[in-house]
């Protein structure tokens, strides 16, 4: 896997969005985690901190496709929220996502600035680029290299393919209940057999049982 990392403007983004007056009231807004990525929806947990006249970010978001909910307030000013945005099909960022590949952190505005990370094959990361570059937005190329995990990260333990399944299969729904996303439809999705993900898959979930349980008393 590839791991794209891009830098911009808020002022750009904010052009995009038709969103600059909300952007300029945010100092500071982090991705902590993404739960859900579709090319219909995307939702995460995200710290956030306010410049002086504003404290909701409720308040700040431009419509109804975008929902917030307050989870915590961290001292030192940050909030943490639960946020949810649906695409409209025709949409920039729903052409973002249906190129394949994931938003993946970081992914953060801070000091005027937004930096975002995709990871996907490299025909995924080309593909990227090219609904960003149609859109007209500055970006500079901060890093582009194959995808690095922590020798002690559970990823680490996986085949290239196996991450892709399962993360792929993780964002797409199929660990939902119900689930969201059939091994047919993944396939589809992944440009594989339905019989090659279900190998894939079970290999990985395997691995990382192996790695989770080892030395554990059954």
């Amino acid at each position: 896997m590839r791991r794209l990392v891009l830098e911009s403007t808020t002022e750009d983004l904010g052009r995009l969005l038709s969103a600059e007056s909300s952007l300029g009231k945010i100092d500071l807004f982090e991705v902590v985690s993404f739960l859900r990525e579709e090319p219909e929806e995307v939702a995460m947990i995200c710290r956030v901190k306010f410049k002086a006249g504003a404290d909701r970010l409720e308040e700040l978001l431009p419509d109804d496709t975008t929902i917030a909910q307050l989870l915590e307030e961290e001292k030192g000013g940050a909030h943490i929220y639960f946020l949810r945005r649906k695409y409209g099909r025709a949409g920039q960022s729903s052409k973002m996502l249906e190129t394949g590949g994931y938003l993946t952190l970081p992914f953060e505005i801070r000091d005027g600035r937004i930096r975002a990370a995709f990871l996907g094959n490299a025909k995924e990361v080309r593909q990227f680029r090219k609904v960003i570059d149609k859109t007209g937005v500055r970006y500079k190329v901060i890093s582009l290299g194959d995808a690095r995990f922590s020798p002690n990260a559970p990823l680490a333990h996986l085949t290239e393919k196996q991450r892709r399944v399962l993360v792929s299969a993780f964002n797409l729904g199929y660990y939902d209940l119900p689930k969201r996303i059939s091994s047919k439809e993944l396939g589809r999705r992944l440009g594989m057999r339905s019989s090659t993900v279900v190998v894939h898959r079970i290999k990985a979930e395997r691995r990382l049982l192996a790695e989770v349980l080892k030395g554990s008393q059954i």
